[in-house]
Parts: structure tokens; C-alpha cells; sequence
């Protein structure tokens, strides 16, 4: 019901955003088709292997829709801006393709990365995720070039193109007079303040990184839906008028050569039993115990005193077989109790729905069962549900540690510069130091939602910063100096980097109107640590340029005043 929600909502906001930037039908349609293919191709893809569409696969088709518009975005914004400077139609379409090619094809290597590393994930649903939204991203890049490129060469710069030849600023200006766009103005901003941007960046980093150390694994599948939610509305009114919703299956062997009959096992289980009614979160429990008791009550005439175990064997065993002997066909108590009686089933109904107090009270009741000497197992599916969510955690530390070393790799191959490579980490470090203090300051604990978050922001903020050093490095080629070379880079892809953050920062918030709260909680953390990854892209990372040419400058100076030859005086 969410992905109906999702969707739509989209397609409208995006459209939106499309018509202010380009006002054409082309800025509009072309997006459009290449996006509506590869979700189509993707869907496909998914049935194709078999997956099935549940809680977290149904939103693959927004994600896909929110990440791989960016491609057509810088494509366009590069089509229309060489357009506005006179050049030829053909001529811009050349440029534009040519330009983002390596950028995008780069952006879209490292946004799939982000995803196939939950591929190793145990829970089979994220792990279909990662696969689905890895090969939409890839197959949108193909479309873009195999689609959007002959689309803008085709083109023969007829007269009605001059209505594209408006500035992106400009059209935005137009719909909007007060809303001026000048990203060169942040050039003289970074000239003046970078040490203060860089003292800010790192005290709100070290900020982020001490609420990291306080973060706590923990999920509730009961918080997982909207409070008017029909399954949370009816456990809270059960719960509120029963008890617990949720069970503990406990499976207790015999010793090797016995049998659940002997007086021994059955005096250690009814303590244990006993154990656990006195628990405040444990409202009942049903075992074998239970049946014995009944059956020795009605033997002695309905006596409530007599609701008792015997401690014989013998009397046990009769009593066991006299109640199975009354039963209709088909209603053995296998359910409680081995074929080979050499095993005991005893179920406890409880209210624990965290699994941080649910593994601690589990640890409890296990330790206590085994110092009577039980060989018990504790199961069930909320204990197995809790069970997995610290290993899932971890799992997706491993996949974020994946995700971060193939893309730094990348990075240093591909710009061709370990102190580069490096320093392009730096701004897409920084917004998961903040989103780690978001997340405990807003009250949340890491689940399996959150847990992903990192490797997907790293995956797609490293994308602005791609496109910021590509053409940072080829204005450097050019021998340019650095104030000059950020003033282009905002000035020519600027824009598109704030327009394509806004957007795809648009599209995961709209998740956050869905049921489904881990999806919710997912888009709002997402979009929020975009723009935190822009600000990092625009402010701290052309900061530390600027601070390094500063300080090559400083080498610089003090290198030819220690080789100036002494002057002479007669």
C-alpha cells in the first residue's frame, strides 16, 4: 500500500522540479522515459529471479526513481548551459556527454557498490534490495547514454531551441525573482572563513562521532507500523487486556537413557516453571505439566487441591497414558512431548518487545534453567527475531566496510591521487558522523533499517563529490589557480549538484509518508545526511584546497626568499 503512495508522489514532485529547471518538454519527458524503462527493466529483473515484492523490496522502485534521475540531470545541465554559451546544438549534446561520461558512469560504479554490499546479508529481503537497486542504477546509466544521448544529437537546433537558451539560475529566477542563485559567491565565502569552516566541521564531526559511541542495537517489531496502525492498535488492546502477544519456546531434553516421566526432570521443570510465572513480564505458561495436573485433579473427583503433580513415575506415566487414551484421532500431545518422550516442550507467553531487554531476560532465564541442571533451548520466532538483529547489525558493519574500501580504491584509480582520493573521502565521512548523532539524539536505536544507512549515503554522496574533482582536476590541468578553478566548478557544476541533492534528498523523503516506519525512518535519515554531504561537497572540501594552496603558496615564498642572493652595498 505504501509503494502506491511512493511512487505517485514522486513522479509529482519530480515533474515539478523538472519544469522549474528546464521548461521544456524534453528537460521533462526524457528524464522521465529513461527512469520509467529502468524501473520497469528492474522490476523485471526481479521476477526474472524469483524475488518476491515485500516490505523492504517495495521500496527499491522509489529508490531507483530518486537515485538514477541524477544522471539525466547532470546531462541536461551541461546540454543547456554550453547551449546558452553558443554553441551549436550538436555541439553542446557532444560536450555534455563527453563531460559527464566518467562522472556519472563513476557515480552510478559507487551508488551500486553501496547496494550489492548488502547482497551478503542474511535476511534475504535486504539482501534482494541491494540487488534490484544495484542493477537499476547501472541499467539507468545505460539508458541515459543509449537513449538521452542520440535524443540530443538527433537534434537539429531548429529555432523553437531558443527557448532553451536561458541560464538554469536565470529560469529559476524567473519563477522565483527572490530566490537568487550565484554559487560562485561561495568562492569569497571559502577565501575568507576556511579555517573557521574547517574548526566547525571538525567540532560538529567529533560531536557526531562521540553520540556514534552511544548508540544501542535494539528493534521492536510492534514500532515498526504508525500507532493507528490495525496490527499495533490490536496487540496494545490485547496486550492491555490479556497479556503477553508474543511467545518463549523452551525445549527441554532429558538426560541420555530417561524419560519426561522421571520425578527428578519433572521437579526441576516445575521449578523452572515456577521461575518464570514470577516474572513480572511472563503472564503464563503451557507445558505437559499442565495436562498431568488437570488429569490427577478429575482422577480424585475435581478436587482443587488436587491440582498437583505426583512425583512417582509410574503414577506420571499412567496418568499421561489414561489422557491420551481419551482423545480423538489426530490430537496427540506430540506437541508437548517427544514420540520418543525423551523431550519437553513448555511455552511462556510474555510482553518483551525490544530486543535489547529481550536478549538480556532471555540470558537470564537460560542461565537459570541450566543452573538446575536443564538442557533447555530457548526459540521461538520474536526470541529468533531479536537473536538476529545484533548479528544483521554487524553483518551490515562488514557490508559498509566493503562498500568504504571499494570505493576509495576506485577513487585513487580513477582520479589518479592517493592525497585526492583520500581527501574525497572526507566529505562523505562527515554527514554519517552526523546522522550517528541524529539518530540517538531523536530518541531512535540502530535497527536493520538503520544499520544500512551509511553504506547507501556513502554510495551516492560520493557521487557530488566525483563530479566536483572531476572538474576540479581539469581546470588544475589547465594551470589554473585554485580561487579561479572553484568559481568555475560552482559556477558550471554547481548548480546541477544542488538541483540533483534536492531532488533525490525530495525523493527518499517521501518514504517518510509510508506505514512502514523502518522505510520511514530510512528516508528521513537518508535525506537529511545528503544535504550534510552537499555542505560537506560545497564548504569543507574546497576549504581544504583551499588551505593546501595556501600553504604551497607560503613553500613557495619562503623558498625564493632563502635562494634571493644578497645585495652588496659600496
Amino acid at each position: 500500500s505504501d509503494l502506491g503512495i511512493f511512487l505517485p508522489l514522486c513522479y509529482l514532485i519530480f515533474t515539478i522540479f523538472l519544469i522549474i529547471l528546464y521548461r521544456s518538454k524534453l528537460g521533462v519527458i526524457g528524464p522521465w522515459i529513461i527512469i520509467s524503462t529502468s524501473i520497469t527493466m528492474m522490476i523485471g529483473f526481479l521476477g526474472y529471479l524469483g524475488f518476491k515484492i515485500n516490505s523492504m523490496s517495495s521500496a527499491a522502485p522509489t529508490i531507483l526513481l530518486t537515485v538514477a534521475i541524477a544522471d539525466s540531470i547532470h546531462v541536461l545541465s551541461s546540454y543547456y548551459y554550453s547551449f546558452k554559451q553558443g554553441l551549436s546544438n550538436y555541439e553542446s549534446a557532444l560536450y555534455s556527454l563527453r563531460k559527464n561520461f566518467y562522472p556519472t558512469l563513476l557515480t552510478s560504479i559507487t551508488t551500486s557498490i553501496g547496494f550489492i554490499s548488502f547482497f551478503g546479508a542474511k535476511v534475504q529481503p535486504v539482501a534482494e534490495l541491494g540487488a534490484l537497486v544495484c542493477a537499476g542504477v547501472m541499467v539507468a546509466w545505460l539508458n541515459t547514454y543509449l537513449f538521452l544521448g542520440p535524443v540530443l544529437i538527433s537534434l537539429k537546433g531548429v529555432k523553437k531551441l531558443d527557448l532553451f537558451k536561458i541560464d538554469i539560475e536565470d529560469k529559476l529566477n524567473q519563477t522565483n525573482p527572490t530566490f537568487k542563485i550565484d554559487l560562485s559567491r561561495i568562492t569569497p565565502v571559502i577565501k575568507l572563513h576556511s579555517n573557521k569552516i574547517l574548526i566547525l566541521s571538525t567540532v560538529l564531526f567529533l560531536g557526531g562521532l562521540f553520540y556514534a559511541t552511544k548508540l544501542e542495537v535494539n528493534m521492536n517489531p510492534f514500532e515498526q507500523f504508525r500507532e493507528e496502525h490495525p496490527m499495533v492498535v490490536n496487540n496494545n488492546f490485547v496486550e492491555s487486556h490479556i497479556g503477553g502477544t508474543t511467545n518463549l519456546e523452551f525445549m527441554i531434553n532429558t538426560p541420555p537413557g530417561t524419560s519426561v516421566f522421571e520425578p527428578e526432570f519433572v521437579k526441576k521443570v516445575e521449578k523452572f516453571e515456577q521461575f518464570l510465572l514470577g516474572k513480572d513480564y511472563v503472564f503464563s505458561t503451557t507445558s505437559l505439566l499442565d495436562v498431568l495436573r488437570n488429569t490427577h485433579q478429575k482422577l480424585n473427583g475435581g478436587d482443587e487441591s488436587e491440582y498437583r503433580l505426583i512425583y512417582d513415575r509410574e503414577g506420571l506415566a499412567q496418568e499421561y497414558l489414561f489422557y491420551t487414551m481419551g482423545l480423538p484421532a489426530g490430537k496427540e500431545l506430540n506437541n508437548l512431548i517427544s514420540i520418543g518422550e525423551d523431550s519437553f516442550r513448555l511455552v511462556a507467553r510474555w510482553n518483551v518487545h525490544h530486543s535489547k531487554d529481550a536478549l538480556i531476560k532471555k540470558k537470564e532465564l537460560e542461565n537459570y534453567g541450566k543452573s538446575l541442571g536443564l538442557d533447555l533451548i530457548l526459540t521461538g520466532k520474536m526470541p529468533l527475531f531479536h537473536d538476529l538483529t545484533p548479528y544483521v547489525v554487524s553483518t551490515f558493519f562488514e557490508s559498509f566496510l566493503l562498500a568504504f574500501t571499494l570505493i576509495t580504491v576506485l577513487l585513487i584509480l580513477i582520479l589518479g591521487s592517493v592525497r585526492i582520493g583520500l581527501m574525497a573521502l572526507i566529505p562523505n565521512i562527515f554527514p554519517l558522523s552526523l546522522g550517528a548523532a541524529l539518530i540517538h539524539l531523536t530518541g531512535r536505536d540502530v535497527n536493520m533499517t538503520i544499520s544500512i544507512i551509511a553504506s547507501v549515503v556513502i554510495g551516492i554522496a560520493v557521487d557530488d563529490t566525483i563530479h566536483f574533482l572531476f572538474e576540479y582536476r581539469r581546470f588544475e590541468r589547465k594551470g589554473l589557480g585554485v580561487e579561479e578553478i572553484l568559481n568555475k566548478v560552482f559556477k558550471q557544476t554547481g548548480p546541477a549538484l544542488l538541483y540533483t541533492t534536492m531532488m533525490i534528498s525530495s525523493g527518499f523523503l517521501v518514504l517518510w509518508f509510508g506505514q512502514y516506519r523502518p522505510n520511514r525512518d530510512f528516508g528521513l535519515f537518508v535525506s537529511l545526511l545528503l544535504i550534510f554531504a552537499l555542505y560537506a561537497d560545497f564548504f569543507i572540501l574546497p576549504a581544504i584546497f583551499w588551505k593546501f594552496a595556501q600553504r604551497s603558496r607560503s613553500k613557495v615564498v619562503k623558498y625564493k626568499a632563502s635562494t634571493k642572493k644578497p645585495t652588496t652595498v659600496i
